[in-house]
């Protein structure tokens, strides 16, 4: 993916192009392309997520950051939606997928993968965006929590950025890079909440769990409680100086 967003990298000619004839602002939960009623479920979905996970994870529910967490999404959820959503003049402005999961990657034989890279599938919703996007849905959606742990996830973002280096894109510090993610991952968390996590439980969890079309905090327990973890830290991020909501 990081292939794609250097071909692109704040090209303003394809951008421009591109926020004209495929998706406005690129992604699948896009905030502009959701239902206002969809919004109005997310403190009642984290309520009812709070009630059905707590017991399995005390100390991380009891913490008054994450108890509060449908409500500081709702409150970033509109910057954090603006910041992530550039217009094909801005800075770090490429195209994005827009529904990178593990099913939207084709990988060759492992005695192939040398000859022929991984290939990119479905680009419904592909569009103008920050290329960082797509990495936070990935790492959300399809990484496994153990893959992140300990250092895993700042490990895979540096993965991406160096690949972007490789294909000559400068000027994409990490500390803009990691705020971008940040962003991001609020962006999407907002999406899960109010989509799916209305009638979340560890029941409903074991039915969809074979499902890979599903995203894994919809699907496996120990993914949700740690997708709320690094959700709150992003949001942490964001209280801490990392934007402004109003």
């Amino acid at each position: 993916v990081a292939g794609l967003h250097a071909a692109c990298w704040e090209e303003q000619p394809t951008l421009r192009r591109a926020s004209k004839r495929l998706q406005r602002h690129g992604g699948c939960y896009a905030l502009d392309i959701r239902s206002p009623a969809e919004l109005t479920k997310l403190r009642p979905n984290w309520d009812a997520f709070m009630c059905a996970f707590a017991p399995l994870e005390p100390e991380l529910f009891e913490r008054p950051s994450v108890a509060a967490l449908g409500e500081r999404l709702e409150r970033w959820m509109a910057f954090a939606s603006e910041q992530v959503s550039p217009g094909p003049a801005d800075r770090f402005a490429t195209i994005v997928h827009g529904d990178f999961k593990g099913m939207n990657v084709f990988f060759p034989p492992d005695e192939a993968h040398e000859r022929s890279p991984a290939m990119l599938i479905d680009f419904a919703s592909t569009g103008v965006g920050l290329g960082m996007c797509d990495v936070a849905m990935l790492l959300s959606h399809s990484v496994a929590p153990d893959t992140l742990a300990g250092g895993g996830q700042e490990r895979l973002l540096g993965v991406y950025l160096d690949a972007l280096a490789e294909r000559g894109i400068v000027g994409y510090d990490r500390t803009t890079a990691t705020r971008h993610f940040h962003l991001a991952t609020v962006d999407y968390a907002r999406f899960v909440l109010s989509r799916f996590w209305g009638g979340a439980s560890a029941a409903a969890f074991a039915k969809r769990a074979a499902n890979p079309n599903v995203c894994l905090p919809n699907r496996d327990v120990a993914a949700a409680i740690r997708f709320v973890d690094r959700v709150d830290a992003s949001l942490t991020a964001l209280d801490g100086g990392g934007g402004t909501c109003c």
